[in-house]
């Protein structure tokens, strides 16, 4: 069901592929790569569904959620923002905890984008997933690869909204402009901002 021309149903995207460092999983087993995996989708998705979120699916070592569908839902950005800061608070605890091990720590990249997108039953025959497609699935998307740009370094966590995002989070938030870039897919340029 496409509902991009239905105001009630703006839905409220967060793109959150997550990133355990190859280097991490080169050495390791392929159960202690699972495992790895595993208790970071733990994390992942606990913050996502704790804020009323729906986990669209895992894929790789990413995670893609989304908001507002099938009921639109009061506060969404923010609600997709205060997922957000508490994975980048679970990851930092985690990675506490592995640094205590002796095992190096794990970053994560998410970008969240509000906008219109088409929600529904979606697939092949013999195969249909309930998901998330449109543009708005894409801007998330690429705000995450971004932040391999405006994060070079690395890090633990790395948080970029959309302008679209940002102008709906009230006052307990504090985005940081982080300029206008360019985006794959698109014509103009977005307007970035980093949550911390």
């Amino acid at each position: 069901m496409d509902h991009s021309d239905d105001p009630r149903y703006r839905e409220y995207l967060a793109a959150m592929p997550e990133e355990p460092h190859s280097s991490v999983a080169e050495t390791l087993s392929a159960p202690e790569v699972a495992a790895l995996v595993n208790r970071h989708f733990e994390i992942v998705a606990g913050c996502i569904e704790a804020e009323d979120g729906t986990v669209d699916k895992f894929i790789g070592d990413s995670v893609m959620a989304f908001r507002g569908a099938p009921e639109a839902q009061a506060d969404a950005a923010g609600r997709a923002c205060r997922a957000a800061l508490a994975i980048a608070d679970g990851i930092r605890a985690e990675n506490v905890r592995r640094r205590a091990r002796g095992e190096a720590p794990l970053g994560i990249r998410i970008g969240i984008h509000t906008g219109s997108a088409t929600v529904g039953n979606i697939g092949a025959p013999g195969r249909i997933n309930y998901t998330i497609i449109g543009d708005a699935v894409n801007v998330g998307q690429r705000l995450e690869q971004l932040g391999k740009t405006l994060s070079p370094e690395g890090g633990e966590t790395t948080v970029l909204v959309s302008g679209a995002t940002a102008a709906e989070l009230g006052p307990d938030f504090h985005p940081v402009p982080a300029g206008k870039h360019p985006v794959k897919g698109r014509s103009g340029e977005v307007d970035v901002f980093r949550l911390t």
